[in-house]
């Protein structure tokens, strides 16, 4: 749950500070099927998020009811010609309270656990066998309309190794129109599932399509994954998505996503996913998932 809470600060931090019509977002709630699952409330100083508290709402396997909490407070320092930003967390779980805190200062990143009464810096993204590692590769056509990208694998006294390669085409206005995934070593005896996204426009809309490549009997065989359309308002923003799940062969439509905004500002306000049964035959009456934003006026 560590690494997701990080990830997590960040990508509320941004829909904090980020909201479509600058207004200050004070509160963030999700419901499933009409109970509460998680409620995040936001704290600034002098317009400046200085932190945030989400609760969580859990139910056991034992069918008891309660309730995780998670504190986050930022803190920025300059040291020297760098911005260090510090994020405390305090998780208080159903059986335990868990502390720790990440700093980014000069673009590295770190990780602290409060283990005895002091920070113990913590490396579960250390590799100490400096010998072998990761890097990516990008090339681009000579129009820029198609970006080839490799994730490589460079072992020493070894030749490189191609781990995936994906393909993005784009058309003349820059939009993105597939996004190809291929095996970039047919030789060995892996056969990795492959996938390729199409995508179309309109107007006012987006239509994805995804089919998936899985190796059988000696070939390649595609079928269809999944495929969801995006409906945008006069603003550009997402009104409505249908979504649609690959079965037995074919697609049907799972779920329908809509979304209500202020008129006047464009803020989100709500989001709300309903699910269908069967093959399409009846939309449920009640939303399956909803999120509501709240701000300040």
């Amino acid at each position: 749950m560590k690494s997701a809470s990080v990830l997590c600060v960040f990508g509320l931090l941004l829909t904090a500070c980020a909201s479509t019509g600058g207004h200050r977002l004070i509160r963030e709630e999700e419901y499933y099927a009409g109970m509460p699952r998680y409620n995040t409330t936001y704290q600034y100083e002098e317009g400046k998020l200085v932190g945030k508290t989400t609760v969580y709402f859990f139910k056991d396997f034992n069918w008891d009811d309660h309730i995780d909490t998670i504190f986050y407070s930022y803190q920025t320092n300059k040291v020297g010609d760098n911005i260090e930003e510090i994020t405390y967390t305090t998780e208080i779980r159903k059986d335990t309270v868990i502390k720790y805190k990440s700093v980014l200062s000069g673009g590295s990143y770190s990780e602290y656990a409060y283990v005895d009464d002091e920070w113990v810096k913590e490396c579960r993204y250390c590799n100490d066998d400096t010998s072998s590692f990761t890097f990516d590769s990008v090339t681009y056509s000579s129009d820029s309309l198609q970006v080839t990208y490799f994730h490589i694998y460079r072992k020493a006294d070894a030749p490189d190794s191609i781990l995936f390669k994906v393909v993005y085409r784009y058309d003349d206005k820059g939009r993105k129109i597939s996004q190809e995934h291929f095996d970039p070593d047919e030789t060995d005896y892996e056969y990795h599932t492959l996938f390729k996204n199409t995508y179309q426009y309109t107007r006012r809309s987006e239509k994805v399509t995804q089919q998936v490549m899985k190796y059988g009997n000696g070939e390649y065989t595609e079928e269809p994954r999944y495929k969801y359309k995006i409906v945008y308002n006069r603003s550009g923003l997402e009104k409505k998505r249908v979504e649609y799940d690959g079965k037995y062969g074919r697609l049907a439509r799972t779920s329908r996503v809509i979304w209500k905004y202020d008129r006047k500002t464009g803020d989100p306000l709500k989001r709300t996913r309903y699910s269908i049964t069967g093959y399409g035959v009846a939309w449920f009456r009640k939303p399956l998932y909803e999120t509501i934003w709240t701000y300040a006026k």
